[in-house]
């Protein structure tokens, strides 16, 4: 941190174990920083880069991001004097085409990577510029739960010029990958190593050979063997820490609530239909496209022809109205229906979900910091990782994610370092519906949906 200090000034000093974490990520090619909810990834991570510059002739930050925090990441690295010139990449294929890269940091969203097999215009020129210009690449958030992505394959042609692993390969450019929970199973392990460290397994069937000790019909591993040696493979790619900061406490509340008679039968005579279409095979893809559908009926009774209100207002309006002036509140969706419908209803309130325009965001996010506003409604895939709302202390979960690490990392937006207040996380949950059904089947039991659920007979008995 010395030479470091000599050429860039930080708003904030670093903790000992986050210059534990860039020391051991500048000794690396490839790190997996997993530092829990609240501990400073972005610091950490935006440290090590700047001292690989310094020691590796590093000689560009790229920074990987969800599209809604490059706004956040574009902040925080204009406030680090020494940083000459930052580039935030987005707009228009025009706009973008006439942005020059020569820029000390560039800014954007892991969409220039996704959408088409074929090279885009975007990644032919990032791909141009890792070739004569070493990077250091900053994922944040990065996800890699599967192989065969795009965001994947073309991050890997970025690293080391091929579309394929190959034992033996060595990178031109540094990886700094940043997320909290990159795994929901052991499996997954693979695909951070297959990136990060490719010599550790050749191939993915040496990986099950070494590991998987029993599977079922679908592949889904029942038994795992040498679970150490898979640890301590991943503890060569990992930056970690035992570290804990104090935060305030946390106070999580179920609170039940009944469907009127019409609806909880029209709620099951969908069930029932939804079930009978479920097809034998593609069944993750009809999962979440049934528990989609039967949340929206929960939720939104008149899109399926019930005209009454959605019986969760009642809820939250008697909820907003027990709230203390100072506090603020984070209410969570997964449909823009419903994230539409909460702010039309929620008074005072601001949303942000897709389809919504960036100067609304922007605004939205300007009315928050300044107190003038103190109701977000969000959408928990956008919403739910990266962001710092300290300034909001309730969060309302109308609808549920399917993962309980995305439970984690969603809370963690207000339960975080630099909050002040109690945190109270609620959970209104309609009974005898998928709510119910997912909150104490799934989430509270630590179970990934799809690796739960695997045949119609597995969807029939969740359902009950």
């Amino acid at each position: 941190m010395t030479t470091l200090n000599k050429h860039f000034t930080l708003p904030f000093t670093p903790h000992d174990f986050q210059e534990e974490g860039i020391a051991q990520i500048v000794k690396r090619r490839c790190s997996l920083l997993k530092y829990s909810v609240g501990l400073g990834k972005t610091l950490t991570a935006t440290c090590a880069a700047l001292q690989l510059s310094l020691d590796k002739g590093v000689e560009q930050i790229l920074i990987l991001c969800p599209p809604i925090l490059m706004d956040q990441w574009a902040e925080w690295l204009q406030s680090v004097k020494g940083i000459p010139d930052v580039l935030v990449y987005r707009g228009t294929p025009t706009e973008r085409a006439a942005m020059d890269l020569d820029t000390s940091v560039i800014i954007c969203s892991y969409n220039v990577f996704r959408g088409t097999k074929k090279l885009t215009a975007d990644h032919s020129r990032f791909k141009a510029l890792a070739k004569k210009r070493k990077l250091c690449i900053i994922a944040d958030e990065l996800s890699l739960k599967n192989l065969s992505s795009q965001t994947y394959r073309k991050l890997k042609m970025m690293l080391y010029g091929k579309m394929r692993t190959v034992a033996g390969d060595v990178s031109a450019h540094y990886l700094i990958a940043l997320n909290a929970t990159p795994v929901s199973d052991l499996g997954q392990i693979y695909n951070w190593l297959a990136m990060m460290q490719p010599g550790t397994y050749v191939s993915k069937n040496l990986f099950e050979f070494a590991h998987v000790a029993k599977s079922d019909h679908w592949g889904a591993v029942l038994e795992w063997r040498n679970e150490d040696l898979l640890s301590d493979n991943f503890s060569t790619i990992c930056v970690d820490t035992d570290k804990e900061i104090k935060l305030p406490p946390l106070v999580e509340t179920v609170i039940p609530y009944i469907l009127g008679k019409k609806h909880l039968k029209l709620y099951e005579e969908v069930k029932e239909a939804e079930l009978n279409n479920l097809p034998e095979d593609k069944i993750e893809l009809a999962i979440n496209s049934m528990f989609s559908t039967l949340q929206r009926l929960v939720l939104l009774p008149r899109e399926f022809g019930l005209d009454i209100e959605s019986p969760v207002l009642d809820f939250i309006y008697g909820y907003l109205d027990q709230m203390s002036p100072d506090a603020g509140v984070l209410i969570y969706t997964r449909h823009v229906l419903v994230s539409q419908m909460l702010a039309e209803k929620i008074p005072d309130s601001v949303a942000i979900y897709g389809g919504v325009p960036k100067n609304y965001r922007e605004e939205a996010f300007s009315k928050l910091k300044s107190g003038e506003c103190k109701r977000l409604v969000g959408n928990i895939e956008s919403l739910g990782v990266g962001l710092n709302l300290p300034m909001l202390n309730h969060v309302i979960y109308v609808e549920l994610p399917y993962r309980d690490d995305k439970l984690i990392q969603s809370t963690g937006r207000i339960h975080r370092q630099g909050q002040q207040k109690t945190c109270f996380a609620v959970y209104p949950l309609a009974k005898e519906t998928i709510q119910q059904q997912i909150y104490y089947k799934l989430l509270k039991n630590q179970e990934d949906l799809f690796k739960y659920l695997r045949s119609k007979t597995d969807i029939a008995e969740f359902l009950k």
